[in-house]
């Protein structure tokens, strides 16, 4: 008796959807057509930033993207491989490293630009194109990358490198 009431109450909101015909001259049933759709995101427009080389700090560069958002907010996560703490390295040889600071913006903020934390999701971002995951070939956000003027003019010489992450979230 109470395993009958446990499935009873297990199965009290689910409805039973396909209706069976009945043997006749014509039979008719029916079924029900369910689709679950998740939010869809999409970052696009990317180019690698090379900055020149120079003995002086170079001043910052910024690259655009599209961001593509059926929700039309998001989150940006951008982590740096050889960060640590939240922070942005390049590595050159040995344990030499240039830090940096990374930023975000988009067109719908403006242009200012929002400090990221290596690894850590960005705080919400409105403005993300909701119906063309290429922007209508018209990109609309900034990737902002400045050097650290104090471990740059420190730093020997030599080629430093970093790969960033950037991981796109709906909101």
């Amino acid at each position: 008796m109470l395993a009958g009431l446990a499935l009873s109450g297990l199965f009290a909101g689910a409805a039973m959807a396909a209706v069976q015909g009945t043997i006749g001259t014509t039979s008719q049933g029916t079924v029900t057509i369910n689709a679950s759709k998740a939010n869809a995101v999409q970052i696009s427009g990317l180019n690698d930033i090379t900055f020149p080389s120079s003995n002086t700090v170079p001043a910052p560069l910024t690259d655009a993207a599209c961001i593509y958002s059926t929700a039309g907010g998001y989150t940006i996560q951008a982590t740096s491989i050889n960060g640590s703490a939240g922070k942005f390295q390049m590595k050159g040889t040995g344990a030499s490293v240039i830090a940096y600071t990374v930023g975000w913006s988009n067109v719908a903020s403006g242009g200012t630009s929002v400090a990221l934390a290596s690894g850590i999701a960005s705080s919400q971002f409105t403005g993300a194109n909701t119906t063309s995951p290429t922007c209508g070939g018209t990109n609309n956000s900034h990737f902002d990358v400045t050097v650290d003027p104090v471990t740059y003019l420190t730093a020997p010489a030599g080629a430093y490198t970093d790969t960033v992450t950037l991981v796109l979230a709906p909101v």
